[in-house]
């Protein structure tokens, strides 16, 4: 009686410490590919100034990106599978890589624009330091992308600042504002 006390009070332990090690490991049940997605609007006259999901697109290349229209009324140019998709990758403990469908890795541009303290994007070949996330996730299958190589700085979609006025979302940035991302599959 004795024996089976101690081996259910290990087996307990045990399984307390496997839990205990993988607290800090995101969901398993959170999608890491489809179409990158937020909230951001759209520019057209019918739809201002509601918001609707936009999508970061690539080029054929893997080499650029633009901002598209996900919704089925969507003006210019749409999403395409296999072209506009994005997969999270992990290398552990809460790192990620962001990677389009050319193997291109996006990656934080560390030379600021002076007036508005953002930071631009850029596209590697391989992984780098400037190219690793920090996932936060929110809740369901929302998530923040937070910059490891420069702490504090997220990535967000920014509206035009164009003339006459545009408020469609036409860029994506680093800031020290959060935006939610989740992939649409």
């Amino acid at each position: 009686m004795k024996q089976k006390l101690l081996l259910s009070l290990l087996a307990i332990i045990i399984l307390l410490a496997c839990k205990k090690e993988n607290a800090n490991e995101q969901p398993t049940d959170l999608r890491a590919s489809g179409f990158l997605c937020t909230i951001g609007i759209k520019s057209n006259e019918q739809a201002y100034p509601n918001p609707d999901t936009i999508c970061v697109g690539s080029n054929s290349s893997g080499t650029s990106y633009s901002i598209r229209d996900y919704s089925h009324t969507a003006i210019g140019s749409f999403v395409v599978r296999p072209r506009d998709i994005w997969t999270l990758e992990t290398t552990g403990d809460n790192n990620w890589y962001l990677k389009n469908h050319m193997g291109k890795y996006l990656s934080f541009e560390d030379t600021p624009y002076p007036v508005n303290d953002e930071y631009s994007i850029d596209f590697d070949d391989a992984p780098t330091e400037k190219s690793v996330f920090l996932r936060s996730h929110n809740n369901g299958q929302n998530f923040y992308l937070e910059s490891k190589f420069k702490r504090g700085y997220f990535l967000i979609s920014r509206a035009a600042n164009v003339s006459p006025p545009d408020p469609s979302h036409s860029a994506i940035r680093f800031q020290k504002k959060q935006q939610l991302w989740f992939f649409m599959p």
